[in-house]
């Protein structure tokens, strides 16, 4: 039993021993009027950095306005897209500049506290709010309908945006840049943009399964809407009962082609229409996400 006893404080000791004490200036104040402060810590520097800054970043309590809480969802609820989450996150991928660090090691453990000017801070969230808002500028949306393109884009930099905002309403400071109009669109494209599914022959023989096979790899990119302006126009040909070939292109609301593309594929012979309409089915997936890269 003595002999356990002295097993296990020795652990007890060694345990205290891998807990390094903080320095004392790892507790100083977090803030005052002209700078912003975080500690982190971590056996790696660099990640004891990333905390130190992760923790500057959260005295800022920035709370996202229900304007900007883009939350939609499908009817039968089995996606949704968070564009709050998204803002939360965003500035933490900023990249600060005129960041100082004071670090200590203790034992196996570095203890950071970065400090940066609010000004400073203020400048690069600016610059990129101005840069994301140029970058929505240059989309010139003219549809409502949006291409994948366009909206993975919009997504991006609206985020971006909004997210510099709001850190810039915590420091009290005002702009006068409006994200309203690309906020709307958003909203309305979300969670993915609308299209409707048409064939050039629609009693064409093949078509019934081509429809199932190619909806259900659409569905993963939009949202499908026989009312969309945006349409995804279908022809093919079957030389044989097991080849076919297809042309797609994709046409926005002003009648301009925004994507075309052909293919095609055979399987063996005892292939019914349906495998072929399947393998038709992943090879346009293939290229609509290619695409939307």
């Amino acid at each position: 039993m003595r002999i356990l006893f002295l097993v296990v404080g020795t652990l007890l000791l060694l345990g205290c021993q891998d807990t390094p004490k903080p320095p004392s200036w790892y507790y100083q104040s977090q803030s005052d009027k002209h700078n912003l402060y975080g500690v982190g810590s971590d056996r790696n520097l660099q990640i004891a950095k990333d905390n130190a800054i992760t923790d500057m970043l959260s005295h800022l309590q920035v709370n996202i306005s229900s304007s900007t809480n883009l939350v939609q969802k499908y009817s039968d609820g089995i996606e949704s897209s968070d564009m709050s989450q998204m803002i939360e996150k965003s500035i933490a991928q900023t990249t600060l500049s005129n960041v100082s660090y004071q670090t200590e090691r203790v034992n196996n453990a570095y203890f950071v506290r970065a400090m940066v000017k609010k000004q400073d801070f203020i400048a690069q969230l600016q610059k990129e709010q101005k840069q994301a808002l140029k970058v929505l500028q240059s989309l010139n949306l003219k549809c409502q309908d949006i291409t994948l393109k366009e909206y993975n884009t919009l997504l991006q930099e609206l985020t971006k945006a909004l997210g510099a905002q709001n850190y810039l309403d915590a420091l009290g400071v005002s702009s006068n840049t409006s994200t309203l109009l690309y906020a709307d669109v958003l909203e309305s494209n979300s969670p993915k943009p609308r299209i409707a599914l048409m064939f050039d022959k629609p009693a064409q023989e093949g078509v019934s399964a081509l429809t199932t096979h190619l909806q259900k790899e659409l569905v993963k990119f939009y949202r499908l809407d026989p009312q969309s302006s945006q349409k995804f126009l279908v022809s093919f040909q079957m030389p044989s009962a097991a080849s076919i070939k297809v042309n797609i292109a994709i046409i926005d609301c002003k009648g301009n082609p925004t994507f075309a593309t052909q293919i095609s594929e055979s399987l063996p012979n005892n292939t019914d229409v349906d495998k072929l309409a399947n393998r038709a089915g992943v090879l346009v997936y293939k290229k609509l996400l290619e695409y939307a890269q």
